[in-house]
């Protein structure tokens, strides 16, 4: 899937505004997930996506040693996301 049609899908399913609103959740939340997985494990995820999606998951610290409840996965993409907490889980299980 080419990175214009991965964004759209998104931005369609979580139903937001702009393709610049679908990126930044996109960012958040695989960054969000990239820090919680070795980097090793990161590579076969971030092959499957178009190139310039899966390196969100390879630009936290993935070392793999962090281990997130839904709930702090949700606080931690809204933060990175710069949106309140309600909408990062919105995006989150609406944009995937």
């Amino acid at each position: 899937m080419e990175f214009d049609e991965f964004v759209r899908r998104v931005q369609n399913r979580a139903q937001m505004a702009s393709t610049g609103e679908a990126v930044r959740a996109i960012h958040a939340t695989l960054q969000t997930l990239g820090e919680c997985l070795h980097r090793q494990e990161t590579d076969g995820p971030a092959a499957q996506l178009p190139k310039e999606i899966g390196a969100y998951l390879t630009l936290g610290d993935a070392n793999g040693d962090q281990i997130l409840s839904l709930n702090e996965s949700y606080h931690r993409t809204d933060e990175q996301e710069s949106v309140d907490y309600p909408v990062a889980v919105y995006h989150i299980t609406r944009g995937w």
